[in-house]
């Protein structure tokens, strides 16, 4: 990366060496534009300059110009291929792309130039991560952190690894690792909270969580957490309140318009219970759990047509629910329609013997 530029002095401002150093001070500054004018000069005056390609390529990526940074990546690389600096970032271009096996053979390249680079570690464990290779990603993010133990960043990806494979406690520790180096960082203080989620420290959890709130107040994530951690404790009215915040701050988050309901649902306050799943369906139409759950609730309050649809939709979104079928031959058997209420308590069968009694029961009222 440009910070890692060779900052000894230069005597001459006007040679290649001079404009590639001053265009990197530009660049590190946001000066993209001085900075292009310095590398393109460079470049004119040395045609074969690696550093002017190098930071040509760099301002390219800032500024989200990619075909034209690849390009230059490779013409710097087409003359020093010995430039880790430069492999590494057009692993990082590749990663970003979602071109995966060049991502990972540019960043294996420049690591076998130097391996001490702990970004390329960093990039190759994300890379792996990306790949479902786990493991290795493990290794690759415990190497970034042996050479640089302050990267705080290396730590969150290495507790959101050891999170998607049940290592909780592991986790956990890494995330306040993360939090001991970035103690301001709203994300690191929600990743554990999530992680104390997922073992059951609820309180623990949503101290984590209004940690995040309070360092971000924009942040709507921690409000979903926590929200579902009051939800699960039964504290309806706070669990209501921090959805609400959530869906203040993004109004399209499908899942605290879901969660919503179904607080309400619990309350009693079936009115405002629709109101909040149809909110969900329109931010996310075909939503199986919000049709479902409006389908059920327009089931107690007798609206047997409108469940049928809504039932309808949840069978058509996840054709494999058993219960969506069953839910579906119970409204049309309160409507009397038995030959449709039977072709779906047959499908919800065919996919769940075990709901036999359920539909017995139905059947023998």
């Amino acid at each position: 990366m440009l910070r890692d530029y060779n900052k000894k002095e230069i005597e001459d401002r006007n040679s290649p060496e001079g404009l590639v150093a001053s265009g990197n001070v530009y660049a590190m500054s946001g000066q993209y534009d001085n900075a292009l004018a310095h590398f393109h000069k460079a470049l004119k005056l040395k045609p074969d300059c690696t550093d002017a390609y190098y930071g040509l390529a760099c301002v390219q990526c800032a500024t989200g110009n990619l075909e034209e940074a690849e390009k230059s990546f490779k013409d710097a690389l087409r003359i020093d291929d010995k430039h880790p600096g430069a492999h590494s970032d057009l692993g990082n271009l590749y990663y970003c792309l979602g071109r995966l096996d060049e991502a990972l053979a540019e960043l294996q390249r420049s690591l076998e130039i130097d391996p001490q680079q702990h970004l390329a570690h960093y990039r190759l464990g994300l890379v792996y991560l990306r790949m479902d290779r786990d493991d290795e990603a493990i290794e690759e993010l415990k190497k970034t952190i042996s050479l640089k133990p302050s990267y705080a960043d290396a730590y969150t990806a290495l507790g959101r690894t050891y999170g998607l494979q049940g290592r909780l406690d592991e986790a956990i520790a890494a995330f306040r690792h993360a939090i001991a180096e970035k103690p301001q960082d709203a994300v690191c203080h929600f990743d554990l909270g999530l992680a104390l989620s997922m073992k059951g420290d609820l309180d623990p959890a949503n101290t984590e969580f209004a940690e995040a709130i309070r360092l971000d107040p924009e942040f709507p994530d921690p409000h979903m957490a926590m929200g579902s951690n009051l939800f699960t404790d039964g504290k309806l009215n706070e669990a209501a309140f921090e959805f609400r915040e959530a869906i203040r701050l993004n109004p399209y988050l499908e899942e605290a318009h879901l969660k919503l309901a179904q607080v309400y649902e619990q309350k009693g306050l079936m009115g405002e219970a629709v109101k909040e799943y149809r909110e969900a369906l329109a931010v996310q139409p075909g939503m199986y759990e919000a049709n479902l759950s409006l389908g059920r609730v327009h089931m107690t309050l007798g609206r047997y047509e409108e469940a049928i649809r809504e039932l309808a939709s949840a069978a058509e979104a996840r054709p494999e629910s058993a219960i969506a079928y069953l839910e579906l031959g119970n409204a049309f058997s309160k409507l009397g329609f038995e030959k449709e209420a039977k072709q779906n308590y047959e499908k919800a069968l065919k996919l769940d013997p075990s709901l036999e009694s359920a539909i017995k029961a139905v059947e023998n009222k």
